[in-house]
């Protein structure tokens, strides 16, 4: 309250200064009021959109601002943000054949650098999703971020559970395959991209299953320990794909009746 009090305007979402760490800061560390929490992201996005896509936090403020976006559903303004090509940025890094990350965004100094790398915590976060619902990932969740422009991601980390993986690859008509390992002893909410599909039918290891649209994606809820290979696509290959099951799920039930009646 004393913090809100001093450094918060209640009329405009605005906080501090306005700049990008003000905003940032203060969402990270779940100050904000709840019924202002959209104002202030949508606060912060605009503090971004108006020095074209770059950040201006600095070092302090910098993993803050991925994480705050991230959380609040803006993954595609840290993706604009780090795809720019234009100082400052890591694309910029990119552009000009940086391997490693240097100590400053004007690329001076220390080639090798760590004080930058926030942007690994977002990369495995959101970008392939994978986040603990409950600690030591006794609970997770995978909800990756799927790019317009960008065609696969494959990651995976450590839990004292063990390995926890996630994968996505688009395919051909808008479709995605996404790859999930969940750890022995634990569970997970997966939620499947949508793709702008629409249906609530997902083929899961080669079995069509039903999950709940919700925001952008179909939820698979409490899903246990194992290897997923999870595949989205358009709601005709689907009811193809479904007849197919149908058919075969009777034709093996005609079979086994025939078998048994031609043994007795």
């Amino acid at each position: 309250a004393a913090f809100n009090a001093k450094y918060f305007d209640a009329a405009t979402g605005k906080y501090g200064s306005g700049s990008q760490a003000s905003y940032a800061c203060a969402l990270f560390a779940g100050l904000v009021p709840e019924e202002k929490v959209e104002l202030a992201v949508d606060n912060l996005v605009k503090a971004v959109e108006t020095r074209d896509w770059h950040l201006s936090t600095g070092e302090v403020g910098l993993r803050q601002m991925f994480a705050a976006l991230g959380k609040y559903g803006r993954s595609d303004v840290v993706y604009k943000m780090a795809v720019n090509k234009t100082m400052p940025s890591y694309g910029y890094f990119i552009e000009n054949n940086a391997t490693s990350l240097p100590e400053f965004w004007d690329m001076s100094m220390s080639q090798n650098h760590c004080m930058m790398g926030h942007i690994k915590e977002w990369f495995y976060k959101h970008l392939a999703g994978m986040d603990k619902a409950s600690p030591g990932f006794k609970e997770i969740v995978v909800k990756p971020y799927v790019p317009d422009d960008m065609d696969w991601v494959k990651a995976f980390t450590m839990t004292s559970y063990g390995v926890l993986s996630s994968a996505w690859e688009k395919g051909d008509g808008g479709s995605l395959t996404m790859t999930v390992t969940i750890p022995v002893g634990t569970t997970a909410d997966i939620y499947v991209p949508d793709m702008g599909i629409g249906d609530t039918r997902v083929r899961v290891n080669g079995q069509m299953v039903t999950g709940v649209l919700k925001d952008g994606y179909l939820l698979l809820k409490d899903c246990g320990s194992g290897d997923y290979v999870i595949e989205r696509i358009d709601p005709a290959s689907q009811t193809l794909f479904a007849a197919k099951q149908a058919a075969d799920a009777a034709l093996a039930a005609y079979t086994a009746t025939n078998e048994t009646d031609a043994r007795s």
